[in-house]
């Protein structure tokens, strides 16, 4: 209820010491420029709330800059090794949360709460995590209020409401630190600029997870660079390597282990657009648990981002998609990849994943009853931007659930989900404006080698109209968008170079090589157990792009029913 301005300040932090903690709730170094109230606590019973309520003064970030070159290790639980926040709208750091927890200001009232920006540069020789809930290198500009939390009993919402403007800064981080950790909600190194409101949450056990605020007003992401040149390694559950996130209209990481519902996409808002993302990496990056990804880059416009999976019984009612939302376009994503190797041994563990998508969605492997939605609802502007990607590593994963690489560009929300027991539709529904998605170019050179079920080896697409990639579904399943009025729905082209020894898959439902231009909807899933419609219902155009694809490998195989060695669309 405060009408007063909150502003935090710019910090600048310069360390050269070795830094060791031994305690729970001791990080080694925790930077924080917070508007609008919040900072830094351990655990707590109830519920807890990170962002400021019902405020109408200004509340924004302010820029950090962190040069450090010292070591740093902790071994007790929720300790990150390198946190760095500049968050507008309140919020921080919170450990375990006994109720529900929500990161976003709620209810601002035509208020600023701009995250400022933030730049890492870490030369250190080693971060080491050995706690529960430690991430190695955490770096966050979050407009609307949000942050970070260990593992939460109840429901989990992330992102603003009310009025005003909560857009966030620029991120640049670069490292060439080894880092290792150990504990379960570790991430190794994680980058992101979230407007809207929301941030990383650890396990859940409620009953909902939703990504995605309802702000009116302008909720956009900033850019993201990302350098890393030193080996990460996480060996516990929801402990991806890398994460690089662009996100407008809130959202960001979360994993779930228990629950019902499960939502990636902002509910309302005018401007609610992410930035570029640009990675470099050539560090070796492997993960052990599940929902651990190993290299994941993200520009998702309109709301979402990235939730894990960790229990292969539960099941979810999963939507990855905006609704309402006038101008949702994402940015343009750049991978340039010359590690040595990408390696994942959980189930539901991605080796890599590189997505720009307009609309809200992301990527979510919960098996969803008794539906899942992948594509935006009632929108205007909802474009996903161009992807360039370069790699020259072997790709690897172990476990069920865990293609080897997804790129894609998807204008009209969605990105990729798990099995359905129910009914699945892949695009956007009641929409019109523009929906196109952007040029996809990928060029691999290197293995590609997965062992699970629902594990392709690689996926390319650029889909306009909503939609991406599913696995099995056992009810009905729609492919295609529907409009409401004028509407233009056209794919990009897609440009495909890979080359090495071996594309292996051994999986059901595990196709080798998809590439795919689609315009007015669709994607891929596996097997239906119902009926199944491919098409768009729409009013406009909704063209293809064109498809280059060379193909070196020496040999594609692949052993499971329904997986083809290429398919071209």
């Amino acid at each position: 209820n405060s009408a007063a301005p909150m502003d935090g300040g710019s910090i600048n932090v310069t360390n050269r010491a070795v830094i060791t903690t031994a305690g729970n709730t001791s990080p080694g170094i925790s930077i924080q420029s917070i508007g609008g109230g919040g900072a830094y606590t351990g655990k707590v019973d109830g519920n807890a709330q990170l962002g400021s309520i019902a405020s109408s003064g200004d509340q924004d970030g302010g820029s950090i800059v962190l040069n450090n070159s010292g070591s740093v290790q902790t071994t007790g639980d929720f300790s990150p090794l390198i946190n760095v926040q500049s968050i507008g709208g309140g919020g921080g750091r919170i450990g375990d949360v006994g109720g529900t927890l929500n990161l976003g200001a709620s209810n601002l009232q035509n208020a600023t709460a701009n995250g400022g920006d933030v730049t890492v540069r870490n030369s250190a020789k080693l971060l080491i995590s050995k706690g529960l809930s430690s991430p190695a290198l955490l770096a966050q500009s979050i407009g609307g209020g949000g942050g970070a939390s260990a593992e939460v009993t109840g429901n989990v919402t992330m992102g603003a409401s009310g009025t005003g403007i909560a857009s966030a800064g620029a991120v640049n981080v670069t490292s060439s630190s080894l880092i290792q950790t150990t504990g379960n909600n570790s991430i190794g190194l994680l980058a992101q600029s979230i407007g809207g409101g929301g941030g990383v949450a650890g396990l859940s056990s409620g009953n909902a997870v939703i990504l995605g605020g309802s702000l009116v007003g302008n909720a956009s992401g900033g850019s993201v660079q990302v350098s890393n040149t030193g080996d990460i390694t996480t060996t516990g559950i929801n402990a991806a390597a890398l994460l690089s996130q662009s996100i407008g209209g809130g959202g960001g990481a979360a994993a779930k282990s228990l629950g019902s519902l499960s939502r990636l996409g902002a509910s309302a808002g005018n401007v609610a657009n992410a930035d570029d993302v640009t990675v470099i990496n050539s560090g070796i990056l492997q993960t052990a648990g599940n929902g651990s990804p190993a290299l994941m880059v993200q520009s998702v416009a309109g709301g979402g981002g990235y939730i894990a999976e960790t229990n292969a019984l539960a099941s979810y009612d999963v939507t990855l998609a905006g609704s309402n939302l006038s101008s949702a376009n994402a940015g343009d994503v750049r991978l340039t990849n010359t590690s040595e190797q990408l390696i994942t041994v959980g189930a539901y563990s991605p080796a890599l994943v590189v997505q720009s998508i307009g609309g809200g969605g992301g990527w979510s492997l919960l098996r969803s009853t008794p539906n899942a939605q992948l594509g935006s609802e009632a929108g205007t502007s909802l474009q996903g931007g161009n992807v360039t990607v370069r790699s020259t590593s072997t790709i690897g994963t172990a476990a069920d659930f865990s293609t080897a690489a997804v790129i894609q560009s998807v204008g009209g929300g969605g990105g990729v989900t798990g099995n359905a027991l129910g009914n699945v539709t892949l695009g956007a529904s009641k929409v019109s404006g523009n929906l196109s998605s952007g040029s996809v170019s990928t060029t691999i050179q290197g293995d590609l080698i997965t062992e699970g079920q629902n594990s392709a080896a690689l996926v390319v697409q650029s889909i306009a109209g909503g939609g991406g990639f599913g696995a099995e579904v056992t009810g009905l399943a729609s492919l295609g968008m529907t409009s409401t009025g004028q509407s233009t729905a056209n794919a990009g082209s897609v440009i495909l170079t890979g080359s090495g020894d071996l594309v292996s898959t051994k999986g059901l439902d595990a196709p080798a090589i998809v590439v795919q231009s689609i315009g007015g909807g669709g994607g891929w899933i596996g097997n239906v157990g119902g009926n199944a419609t491919l098409g768009a219902t729409q009013i406009g155009s909704a063209n293809a792009g064109s498809i280059n694809t060379t193909i070196n490998y020496k040999t594609i195989q692949t052993l499971g029913k329904n997986s083809t060695g290429i398919l071209a669309q």
